[in-house]
């Protein structure tokens, strides 16, 4: 999914990778650092969302690294302020004891390196 302005520079975009048997897996939703606050992640992230549901994709799952993991620097969005945004959007933070083995299994980080959040639609 990819938000483009009319000159099709991208301005916000998000992938999903379809999984079969497991939650869906949103990537991170990266936007362009000059056109932040303008409400463009949310409308990639809402389009996607509605787009799964149009396709019954039921369940998504999303994970946010950890500040210190990553190395975020001074202007980049923190860990706490992209968890709000996806919370805003219908996300729900889960703990990874209430996945179920295949899905820990699969996870980026099998440590607690990340946070995982769902949308069950």
């Amino acid at each position: 999914y990819i938000l483009t302005d009319l000159n099709l520079t991208p301005l916000s975009f998000l992938y999903i990778e379809l999984k079969n048997n497991d939650y869906d897996k949103m990537w991170t939703v990266c936007s362009d650092k000059n056109h932040r606050g303008e409400g463009n992640s949310s409308l990639v992230v809402k389009n996607s969302l509605r787009d799964l549901k149009k396709n019954k994709r039921n369940r998504v799952l999303l994970e946010v690294y950890n500040d210190n993991i990553i190395g975020r620097k001074d202007d980049d969005p923190r860990q706490e302020h992209i968890m709000s945004h996806f919370l805003n959007q219908g996300f729900k933070h889960k703990e990874r004891s209430e996945l179920s083995d295949h899905t820990r299994n699969n996870l980026l980080s099998p440590r607690e390196e990340t946070n995982v959040m769902v949308f069950e639609l």
